[in-house]
């Protein structure tokens, strides 16, 4: 986020907030893209907490945090939109189940680091992420049509707060090749 409101050394949604006129009048942006309210950080976030698309990490801010900066903007004539990564969900969030994850096979190898395999644990189970073996990070089954209905409920679900775009972050990933070389 843009500001620090509250000396954490994280900027956060209230930080955001209190520099909209600077954005605005001073920068003359009419939209920010926000980066996501849900960042890949597994190891801090707090074990009471499940990660979820429809919740603001806690070191950004809240709920009503998020509603105050929709608010400030709408007032402002500013638009924003959302970056949301759908390829890669820590190994705790609430969507890391079988059926939405991508299972791993024995062939998958990590492409960007030569030798490092490709898998996750989840339960037991193995499963492929883009992000390498030990990264606390998964993909989602993209190819599934359960996967896309979340997804879909999940954009809906922002736009329904106020957002007026979605931004797919990692989308270069969103489609696998088998053979690395290629």
């Amino acid at each position: 986020a843009y500001k620090d409101s509250n000396e954490d050394l994280v900027g956060d949604l209230q930080g955001l907030a209190a520099g909209t006129e600077y954005i605005d009048e001073k920068v003359g942006a009419g939209y920010i893209i926000l980066g996501s309210l849900f960042p890949l950080y597994p190891k801090n976030i707090p074990q009471s907490a499940i990660p979820s698309f429809k919740n603001v990490h806690p070191a950004l801010g809240t709920m009503d945090d998020f509603h105050h900066l929709m608010r400030t903007l709408k007032k402002r004539g500013m638009q924003s939109v959302l970056s949301i990564n759908f390829n890669g969900i820590p190994i705790n969030h609430e969507l890391a189940k079988p059926e939405f994850l991508k299972p791993a096979t024995a062939d998958d190898k990590f492409c960007r680091v030569e030798g490092v395999a490709a898998k996750e644990s989840v339960g037991g189970t193995e499963f492929y992420t883009t992000y390498g073996a030990g990264s606390g990070l998964v993909d989602l089954n993209l190819e599934s049509p359960a996967v896309i209905e979340e997804i879909k409920n999940i954009t809906r679900f922002w736009l329904s707060k106020g957002v007026d775009g979605i931004l797919l972050e990692d989308a270069a990933f969103f489609v696998e090749e088998s053979n690395c070389a290629q």
